[in-house]
């Protein structure tokens, strides 16, 4: 009797188990950040609107994206603008993580070192160059400043401001703040503002375009 009763809790327990791994199957199995595209034949990655579905875009070898999370099916999640059929704006998209890694990947492989290759590495050589102008410029007209409050404005009530880590759009983000997040401002640039975040802890920087004082 006692030999039968353990055997129907073992197999409860297995049951039991059965059921979490499957309720876990799409779970969080790393943070996001900053991650780089690499395929093994340095073609695209596809951008799609759900895991296995329509493809909305294509990321080029080595292009540097922002991950918020990667789940344990195999899919990574991020913040993409597409038309998702009720307008344009933000929304979650899907990439396979497997094609993610976080450093910078070698050049190309050599059997996709073509013409139009070399093309876009031009192109992606004249536009770090104007990124970094532009940073120079930022940092150039910073100065210190009485610390102060600002209140996150998105352009949507539903959105979110981008927090990255220097004074340029095309710069990663650290954090998103939602409507109303408060940070207090330590120093300012031409279009930017350096914030502090007592919540967390992160200093980073903010457009003034989307925050108003307090």
């Amino acid at each position: 009797m006692i030999r039968r009763l353990f055997v129907l809790v073992l197999a409860a327990a297995l049951l039991l188990g059965c059921a979490s791994v499957r309720a876990d199957a799409n779970s969080v199995v790393a943070n996001g950040g900053v991650f780089y595209v690499y395929t093994d034949n340095g073609g695209t990655l596809n951008v799609r609107q759900t895991p296995n579905g329509r493809v909305i875009d294509k990321l080029e070898y080595g292009t540097q994206v922002y991950i918020d999370l990667i789940r344990s099916d195999g899919w990574a999640e991020l913040q993409y603008r597409y038309d998702d059929g009720t307008g344009m704006g933000d929304h979650t998209a899907y990439v396979q993580s497997r094609f993610l890694t976080r450093t910078v990947p070698d050049a190309r492989p050599n059997g996709n070192n073509n013409n139009n290759n070399n093309n876009n590495n031009n192109n992606t050589a004249n536009d770090a160059a104007k990124t970094l102008a532009a940073l120079n410029s930022e940092y150039n007209s910073a100065r210190k400043v009485d610390s102060f409050v600002v209140v996150a404005r998105p352009a949507r009530a539903s959105g979110w401001v981008n927090l990255r880590w220097g004074p340029n759009a095309e710069l990663a983000r650290i954090a998103t703040c939602p409507a109303g997040k408060e940070l207090t401002v330590i120093a300012e640039t031409r279009n930017w503002y350096q914030v502090y975040d007592s919540d967390t802890g992160l200093v980073g920087f903010i457009s003034r375009k989307y925050v108003t004082e307090k």
